[in-house]
């Protein structure tokens, strides 16, 4: 029974916060009402403590209100008319700073006059006032169950995110010769890219009513409080310098050399007599904050504002002819617009809208706390509708108006909190005086013709609030590994984009394509030059994509499976080693699928193709017959040569400077793979093997781009950078297969290379295999055993002791083959192969059926799966202390070693290398290369990590220490059997 009394009283509570005034009141009832109002002292005043709004926060002055708690007004009730007057002007003061600031920077960034100004200023004003009285009064739409506006005393004003797009965007037509500019350079008003953004709000504003109609859950799921905290914090680098261009002198006259014209005084931009005016502004608002009254705090902006203007009137610094012929009234449809719709801000405009539906969520519900209204049912939910469709109608009515875009504005929850008043009365009182002060245009015209130094100095303050903001959005985020990669991503490219906001324009190319497309890509091109904007698409689209990391790891603990997004689809990555052996075992249901397949429109396919290891079986039987003697068979001859030319270099560059050789090692690999496999020279000392590798390493820094390999379908768009890579692709592939044309002798007919292009020659391949299949075993041939040898070299480096041991080893072995069967040598290639496998993750495989892995993960048809090899071969359920370097968990003997290898492989623990049927190929070739260049350096070096080098692993994709450097010194060989180590023991 007491639980049905009290929701009976919260229903009822909560209709009679919800009611409107006149549902409760009768004609009657209402003059009896309006009576008691004007008649009475209570009515006038109340019961209020007015002194207490007025008390500085100085001590001896604030010591009655200690302990003070003032009364509250609910959501309905009625307020004394002083009061009211009182709290509504102080709900518009508050207000104010951003009604006017945001219609003024856009003025400035679209060169308006004075005039221009004023009236965007009134129309800002009413579209204001407007839309806060629609927002707090709350109307209902007919017949359904949403409603427009929230009920409760939020407010709303202009967005500042309008700023930064048309920032761009203006800019841009002025670069094009779309808006005018003077003789001299000046920029001159541009009505026509006014009228585009209008005419565009107008026609994007509808996803944000379309939002209105979606659950805030949905709406919070797919933009995040990282989304919002994203942008205000980039916005504020965005504005800041706006801020400070103001406070020197003014944007216009930045740079000049005729000085800023401010009233009857000119100085140079950034002259101190601007920076005092504008700092005048800046200390009175922190003085108010500090000392002032809980009222003068609440409108501390507005009050510095007022200072600073006082100081530049009585100083010659403001010119009041502009008020002066101001007209006295002023409304919204008094000035022609040109309107139209320009497809470069539909994307723009789309994500701001979406954002800004999301970022009035937090503000509701604060208004709603401090309103001290229920925040947890049905009823909020039905504010948070109203609000997101009020702030659409409040951006409809300010493009139809010659107004800007509208949100919700949290700066007045401080007054409701400071004053205790939540009454709906003064928020209509102040909505009321917003509209009045832009019908009377003489006030807009007194905030047009502010000196810009003045307005600089509240401009920066107030942007510090907005970044404030944003910093205290991010503080809710929890920081896990996953949200500090998406956040990193996010700000990182818009930091980047503030700093360099030119980076993008020779990214696109508009040359040759239609008027719909070039509208789509100067859409692109806004996005990424407006770097808050970027900023939050990037943590948008990374935070639906990247999956938890609390579930990931639970659903791989639990299942051994999971999706993961990569290559504009979701896989499935399997790190389960039964389940392993099951893919691996099952080629006819998990079908090898290459690059070719999966992203086919790719530059990566592009590059790699059709090839032995990643072709359908059909494909894969007949490249297979033409490639395996080569590559099982190989001329290792080479290899002693090659090794000790290495070391040789090595030995020449040691000194006591660190030595990075990450390179040297690529190059040595290239040449045993050309020497070995191909039959092609690619020794880097002669011309044309250095011009084949210099041509690799920039085909790959153009290929492997993380944005364009999580994201390939962008590489059928007409980006610069991707036609430019497609076309170097295909240019190296023709030059470095027809070096292997070249060199075809006799003796080399054995070789890998000679036989492809026979098989091409004989029409049992075309050109493109012949050219995919020289590619692939070129990059795989040489790029998995220089990513072995360089975890090597940093494991032997990183631990002396085992170089040390290992050497002492080798040093009881004559013959090379026997060196190479050495137990701790063994022992040492595998524990690193185990550690740091060169393929860390590979997503190669697509079922041809409906399967199911062990009786927990059912895969469907069509889906693409792949393996973990880096999170296998270190889970604890099978490798004991996993992270740590022990090679004695292989065994003691060569022949333990080689058994546990083996069964490692087997059953799937140790994946790389494997792949059962279709495992690597290479595999002896690569482990035999491995050991003898591990020999060599152990014998005739000693290295140790150099103390300069940041010690890094690569976070994904081929794993190795992150640009290797080291100490290294030639071995004294006269002192091996003392076991001295001059470098080991530093």
């Amino acid at each position: 029974m007491a639980d049905i009394s009290k929701e009976k009283s919260l229903a009822v509570t909560y209709s009679q916060q919800s009611a409107s005034v006149e549902d409760r009141w009768s004609a009657r009832e209402f003059a009896r009402r309006l009576r008691f109002k004007l008649l009475t002292k209570d009515g006038w005043l109340g019961d209020y403590d007015y002194a207490y709004m007025f008390t500085p926060d100085v001590w001896p002055f604030n010591r009655k209100y200690k302990e003070y708690h003032q009364p509250f007004f609910a959501v309905n009730e009625e307020l004394p008319i002083v009061l009211m007057l009182m709290l509504g002007f102080q709900h518009a003061f508050t207000l104010i700073g951003s009604l006017i600031a945001v219609p003024l920077i856009f003025g400035i960034e679209m060169s308006f006059t004075t005039a221009q100004t004023q009236h965007l200023i009134t129309c800002t004003l009413i579209t204001g006032g407007v839309t806060t009285f629609a927002q707090i009064t709350r109307f209902h739409i007919y017949k359904t169950p949403y409603y427009v506006g929230t009920g409760i005393l939020s407010v709303v004003g202009p967005t500042f995110d309008i700023l930064g797009i048309a920032g761009s965007y203006v800019s841009s037509r002025y670069s094009k010769g779309t808006c005018p500019v003077a003789e001299d350079g000046t920029y001159l008003p541009c009505p026509d890219a006014f009228g585009a953004i209008l005419g565009t709000v107008l026609c994007t504003v509808w996803i944000q009513v379309a939002m209105a109609f979606c659950p805030p859950r949905v709406i919070k799921r797919v933009f995040p409080t990282m989304v919002s905290g994203t942008l205000l914090l980039l916005l504020t680098v965005y504005l800041g310098g706006a801020g400070m261009k103001s406070w020197g002198g003014g944007a216009g006259c930045y740079g000049s050399e005729d000085g800023c014209t401010v009233g009857i005084h000119t100085f140079m931009w950034g002259n101190r007599h601007f920076i005092g005016l504008g700092f005048s502004v800046f200390i009175s608002i922190l003085i108010i904050e500090y000392f002032g009254s809980p009222l003068m705090k609440s409108s501390a902006i507005i009050l510095g504002l007022g200072i600073g203007c006082t100081i530049a009137a009585a100083t010659g610094y403001w010119d009041g002819t502009s008020i002066i012929s101001a007209p006295a009234g002023d409304f919204m449809w008094t000035t022609k617009l040109h309107y139209s719709v320009d497809g470069a801000l539909v994307l723009p405009l789309l994500i701001m809208f979406c954002v800004e539906g999301v970022s009035c969520i937090p503000d509701i519900v604060a208004t709603a706390e401090v309103s001290r209204l229920p925040i947890d049912d049905e009823y909020l939910q039905s504010r948070i509708q109203g609000g997101i469709m009020c702030d659409a109608f409040g951006s409809l009515l300010g493009a139809v108006g010659g107004g800007l875009p509208m949100v919700s504005q949290a700066a007045n929850n401080g007054v409701v909190a400071i004053t205790g008043c939540a009454s709906r009365s003064a928020g209509w009182t102040a909505a009321v005086i917003l509209i009045l002060m832009g019908v009377f245009s003489k006030i807009a015209a007194t905030f047009a013709t502010m000196p810009k130094a003045v307005f600089g100095g509240m401009q920066t303050y107030l942007y510090g609030t907005i970044g404030v903001a944003g910093l205290k959005v991010l503080s809710t985020v929890h920081m896990t590994r996953r949200n500090r990669f998406i956040l990193a991503s996010g700000l990182g490219l818009g930091f980047a984009g503030a700093v360099v906001p030119d980076w993008f324009n020779s990214v696109l190319v508009f040359d040759n394509i239609n008027l719909s497309l070039a509208g789509f890509l100067e859409g692109i091109d806004l996005i990424v030059e407006t770097n808050f904007i970027l900023g939050a698409t990037v943590v948008c689209l990374l935070n639906l994509i990247i999956p938890l990391d609390k579930e990931l790891e639970e659903k791989l603990e639990k299942y051994g499976a999971v999706k993961v997004y990569f290559a504009s689809r979701w896989n499935i990555l399997v790190t389960r080693p039964e389940y392993l052996v099951q893919v691996l075992k099952n080629n006819d249901t998990f079908e090898k699928s290459g690059n070719q397949e999966k992203i086919p429109h790719s530059v990566l396919a592009e590059y790699t193709g059709d090839n032995v290891i990643s072709a359908g079986n059909e494909n894969w039987k007949k490249y297979r017959k033409i490639v395996t003697s080569s590559i099982l068979f190989p001329d290792l001859t080479p290899l002693g040569s090659n090794t000790d030319e290495f070391v040789s270099q090595l030995k020449q560059t040691a000194t006591k400077n660190e030595v990075a050789v990450s390179s040297s090692i690529q190059k040595l690999t290239m040449a045993n793979i050309g020497d070995c496999v191909l039959g092609v020279d690619l020794h880097t000392s002669n011309q044309s093997g250095f011009q084949i590798y210099q041509e690799l390493q920039k085909v790959k820094a153009q290929i492997f781009r993380p944005l364009f390999m999580n994201f390939p379908f962008l590489d059928s768009l007409p980006i610069k950078s991707r036609v430019l890579a497609r076309k170097s692709v295909r240019a190296f592939k023709e030059h470095y297969c027809q070096r292997i044309v070249d060199e075809i002798t006799p003796e080399k007919l054995t070789r890998l290379g000679p036989k492809l292009a026979s098989s091409f020659q004989h029409h049992e391949i075309s050109e493109k295999q012949f050219q995919d299949n020289a590619i692939i075993v070129l990059v795989a041939g040489h790029e998995n055993p220089q990513l072995l040898i360089t975890s090597l070299m940093y494991i032997l480096a990183k631990h002396c002791d085992v170089q040390q041991i290992l050497r002492a080893e080798l040093s009881h072995y004559e013959k090379k083959e026997d060196k190479e069967k050495s137990p701790l040598l063994n022992a040492v290639v595998y524990e690193t192969l185990r550690l740091y496998p060169p393929i860390g993750q590979i997503i190669n495989r697509k079922t041809t059926r409906k399967v199911f892995l062990g009786n927990d993960v059912v895969i469907p048809k069509d889906a693409y799966v792949g393996y973990n090899n880096f999170g296998t071969q270190r889970d604890s359920k099978y490798w004991q202390n996993p992270d740590d370097f022990r090679p004695e968990r292989w065994g003691l003997t060569y022949n333990e070693i080689q058994s546990k290898y083996a069964m490692a492989k087997s059953n799937c623990t140790l994946p790389a290398f494997h792949g059962r049927a279709r495992g690597c190929l290479g595999e002896k070739y690569a482990l035999k290369q491995v050991k003898q260049v591990t020999v060599a350096i152990v014998e005739e070096l000693e290295i140790l990590l150099s103390p300069e080098w940041n010690e890094q692993i690569t976070s994904a994709g081929p794993i190795c220490p992150l640009n290797l450097k080291l100490l290294i010194r030639p071995y004294d060989k006269p002192n091996k059997k003392r076991g001295n180590s001059v470098i080991c023991n530093v």
